[in-house]
């Protein structure tokens, strides 16, 4: 990518940098993954009933995606708090409004780190912002 390319400034970089990393990390497929891209096989992962606490980004899609797909009872927790929310969006980051949509309770990050520490929870799936 960047042996291909002139960039004028440094925010031009950042951006094509940036979506060559989103393609790469939920589209492209991987020979080492089925052919499957990553968060879509992070998905396929996922089960049904268990509980699972994601960051932002590619780990956020990936329970979206299990739950729409074949996971529907899966529990989503966000590290910043939101537990269980009913997605209509994806949101863009884990303190999004969205996180706390018609959420089950609203908690801080201690008691979901907590929880995971307790062995409450099934999956963490945490990304980079």
């Amino acid at each position: 990518m960047l042996d291909r390319e002139l960039f004028l400034h440094i925010d031009e970089l950042r951006y094509v940098a940036d979506r060559w990393r989103l393609d790469y990390n939920h589209y492209h497929p991987h020979s080492s993954l089925d052919y499957m891209a990553p968060a879509a096989f992070a998905a396929k992962c996922l089960e049904d009933g268990s509980t699972v606490v994601v960051g932002t980004g590619a780990p956020c899609a990936a329970a979206m995606l299990a739950q729409k797909t074949h996971a529907p009872d899966l529990v989503i927790l966000f590290e910043a708090g939101g537990f269980a929310p009913l997605l209509p969006t994806m949101p863009i980051s884990v303190g999004d409004s969205w996180t706390y949509y018609k959420v089950v309770t609203a908690t801080s990050m201690d008691e979901i780190m907590e929880a995971c520490q307790k062995g409450l929870v099934d999956y963490t799936f945490l990304g980079r912002a």
